[in-house]
């Protein structure tokens, strides 16, 4: 189980971190991007494999549609995740731990 702790302790430190915020662009979560995971959900849910429960908030689709939307705009994006299932339908996702 997750806790708030964990998540603002985590969050802290992403933000307090000068090294990652020097390597990393933050993108917002827009409405642009909340109507492309939409998109993507109704894709996923309709071919029969969703991401997520019916009644789960889809954390999966809105990094993918994050994703997908820089990579229509030429960025190369590449998802480090240990979830490769779920978001490479949508995006180029590969195991944390093989990217080199």
């Amino acid at each position: 189980m997750i806790s708030l702790r964990n998540i603002y302790a985590n969050y802290y430190l992403f933000v307090q971190s000068p090294k990652l915020k020097a390597t990393i662009t933050y993108c917002p979560i827009t409405t642009e991007v909340m109507l492309k995971a939409a998109e993507l959900w109704a894709e996923a849910r309709n071919r029969g494999k969703p991401t997520a429960d019916p009644n789960a908030l889809d954390g999966d689709v809105i990094l993918a549609a994050q994703a997908k939307l820089l990579t229509d705009r030429g960025n190369e994006v590449i998802i480090a995740t240990t979830n490769v299932s779920h978001l490479s339908q949508f995006v180029d996702a590969r195991e944390w731990r093989l990217i080199q």
